[in-house]
């Protein structure tokens, strides 16, 4: 079962592989999403992640939930219901 914590999560890896990559850096995600950089720095070292946070950076990065959870769990999630 796909609980809050796991999206959290995801979200957490995906920017972090943005930003050991190269993609993005805290200070671009900061400016980005007007979030203090030092804050970033928080949640990208594992600080946990509040909802509004968590919205804020999906609105600006243009991602959406659904872009977390693979087809697999959809479909066993929808199979349940």
């Amino acid at each position: 079962m796909m609980r809050f914590r796991d999206l959290q999560q995801r979200l957490l890896d995906h920017l972090l592989a943005q930003v050991r990559t190269g993609e993005m850096s805290g200070r671009k995600l900061s400016t980005m999403t007007g979030i203090s950089q030092a804050h970033i720095n928080n949640v990208l070292n594992g600080r946990p992640l509040s909802l509004k946070t968590a919205d804020e950076i999906l609105s600006h990065l243009q991602l959406d939930v659904r872009d977390f959870i693979e087809r697999g769990e959809l479909l066993e999630s929808l199979q349940r219901r």
